[in-house]
């Protein structure tokens, strides 16, 4: 069932089952199927997780069967829609929608006293507003999704912007960022000619023009085809951003970009999934 968000009614839920409601991003979506089962515990009630239709791979990732998915939307900080649903359900609870996000949480102002804290990272606030035990068991995403079709699909993609290096030969750029601060263009210049310096061919996928690195070609991808690009390029140097906890078993490969210290601790990729690899840059100190 897709739901309707604008025209929501509590009727079409299962009385039995609560809802949970992802608004914003990959990451935010991928830490709430790391969590699911702890908040099942802690609740005592059967979750349901509601996403974007275009975060549907997540949950696979997560071999997750059952959810619900509401048509593609970008919320904000100001959303009357998430302040209506907010403001009547406080907690997960049985037929219920509950916007599962800190920032729409009775416990907000609390744990943005943590702001500035540098041993108290993004993971925290969810366990935090949750109401999960700190120690509390974070999965990983059981799975990579591999498709030979989304392969070829891919590379038709490529072949139609001119690029028919294999796909190891190729660096994928992503600079595109929506939560943290970007960082000047000039930056990823720089690293473009860094790439073709190492014998590789830049590529970004990004999906607002602003973002776009002049000279480098971009191509638009699915997340399915996305998260398969990225695993099988030779490398990805990307803004930490939802991408990245869906990536992070690339390993060394991987270069996740901090723009500052603050959001390097923040966000921190290690700290989520302390058996990655991935190399970490903070781009100003």
């Amino acid at each position: 069932m897709t739901l309707n968000l604008e025209a929501f009614n509590c009727n079409e839920l299962d009385q039995r089952k609560a809802y949970l409601l992802s608004p914003f991003g990959l990451g935010d979506t991928a830490i709430l199927c790391g969590l699911k089962s702890e908040i099942e515990k802690a609740y005592q009630e059967q979750v349901i997780l509601v996403v974007k239709e275009s975060h549907e791979t997540i949950l696979k990732m997560y071999e997750i069967e059952e959810y619900e998915t509401y048509k593609n939307c970008r919320f904000d900080s100001n959303s009357n829609l998430l302040k209506i649903i907010s403001d009547s359900v406080k907690f997960p609870q049985k037929g219920k929608l509950y916007v599962a996000h800190y920032d729409w949480s009775p416990k907000r102002r609390l744990l943005h006293i943590q702001d500035g804290n540098l041993f108290f990272g993004m993971l925290d606030f969810y366990k935090g507003f949750l109401g999960l035990t700190w120690e509390c068991d974070f999965r990983y995403p059981r799975q990579v999704p591999r498709s030979i079709f989304v392969e070829d699909q891919l590379k038709i993609k490529l072949k139609l912007k001119g690029i028919n290096a294999p796909l190891n030969k190729i660096c994928l750029l992503i600079p595109e960022v929506h939560s943290l601060s970007p960082l000047p263009v000039k930056y990823w210049c720089d690293l473009a000619e860094k790439v073709k310096d190492d014998g590789l061919i830049p590529v970004t996928s990004v999906c607002s023009e602003d973002f776009e690195i002049p000279g480098i070609k971009n191509v638009s991808l699915t997340l399915q085809e996305l998260i398969t690009f990225s695993m099988l390029s030779a490398k990805v140097i990307s803004m930490r951003s939802g991408l990245c906890d869906l990536i992070w078993p690339k390993g060394k490969d991987l270069y996740v970009v901090y723009p500052d210290i603050r959001t390097y601790y923040w966000g921190r990729l290690k700290s989520i999934f302390p058996d990655s690899d991935a190399t970490e840059v903070i781009a100003r100190s």
